[in-house]
């Protein structure tokens, strides 16, 4: 049986980026939002088409002073993936949840048949023989559609399934909504 594109992105190894760029070959972030605690950006393609929203929460209760130059250049624009790479770290990923996320066509006010793929992880990272969790990582991606059509006729007004995992925090919704539309 043939993998789809949805089963490689719920079992990939690696980084959610490196599968990016396996698809679409270069992938560059747009942050269009960052403070102390979170940082939320649109990864595109070469296209300059949103392939993934990326949330992240960092977890700075519990870090050492060996993470502080990663996250001067997480927060200076870097993906994260690539900052880790540049320090000679590893990056251990944790899957915690995966859900379907529903979009409400809001002129028809019927529910799109369409939806997004989104999973919620936890990120690591390895230096030597020490482990500390850098954070939290939210990625909302869709295997056929541009996320940009879906963000606009959304209008980023997030409607769970019945049996959807996660639901997002509505200033994180506004945020986006802000910058996007």
């Amino acid at each position: 049986m043939q993998k789809t594109e949805l089963d490689s992105f719920l079992t990939m190894k690696g980084s959610h980026t490196e599968f990016l760029r396996s698809r679409y070959q270069d992938i560059t972030p747009e942050i269009i939002y960052k403070c102390s605690k979170e940082r939320i950006s649109l990864l595109k393609d070469t296209q300059n088409i949103t392939r993934t929203i990326a949330i992240f929460r960092f977890n700075r209760n519990t870090w050492s002073e060996s993470l502080s130059k990663l996250n001067t250049d997480v927060e200076n624009g870097f993906l994260i993936n690539d900052a880790i790479k540049l320090h000679n770290l590893e990056l251990l990923r944790q899957p915690i949840k995966h859900c379907k996320i529903s979009f409400p066509d809001l002129s028809s006010m019927k529910r799109l048949k369409i939806y997004e793929y989104s999973q919620l992880i936890k990120i690591y990272i390895k230096k030597e023989e020490s482990i500390e969790l850098y954070g939290n990582l939210y990625e909302i991606y869709h295997p056929e559609i541009l996320v940009d059509n879906i963000i606009k006729n959304a209008r980023l007004e997030f409607y769970t399934m019945e049996h959807a995992d996660i639901i997002i925090d509505m200033r994180i919704l506004e945020l986006l909504n802000s910058k996007l539309i």
